[in-house]
């Protein structure tokens, strides 16, 4: 995920070292079936997280069924049919700066903002957090 700015990845598979260096933005779901993803992500801006949000488990299991009609996977079929076994199991790696922008027009749109007002809106509210204002 070296220089990921945007998008969802889903790493079904184990994580090299380092893994996340360089992620600016987007959305990793990996599967962490033997708890060794704390090791191999880079230190620094990536967070781990667990998947705690609807909209992650909903967007994880839409992300697998894309995948099993696609490629056929006996792993992800069988993910599939027991998610709340399987997606526990899974981490959300997501860089804090995007987190808080996912937040911010998130907040702007549950007022009614239009998604591209929304962005607009969070960008300008995060750089003027970070000048001070």
């Amino acid at each position: 995920l070296e220089y990921m700015t945007g998008g969802i990845a889903v790493i079904l598979g184990e994580t090299g070292k380092n893994f996340a260096a360089g992620m600016s933005g987007g959305i990793a779901y990996v599967l962490d079936e033997h708890h060794t993803l704390y090791r191999n992500i880079s230190r620094g801006e990536p967070s781990i997280k667990e998947l705690n949000e609807k909209y992650d488990a909903h967007k994880l299991v839409e992300i697998l069924e894309d995948y099993v009609r696609e490629t056929g996977s006996p792993l992800a079929k069988k993910i599939l049919s027991a998610p709340d076994e399987w997606i526990p199991r899974f981490k959300k790696i997501v860089p804090d700066a995007y987190q808080a922008m996912i937040e911010k027009i998130t907040h702007y749109e549950e007022q009614g903002m239009q998604s591209d007002d929304a962005e607009m809106e969070a960008f300008h509210d995060l750089v003027l957090e970070r000048r001070g204002y």
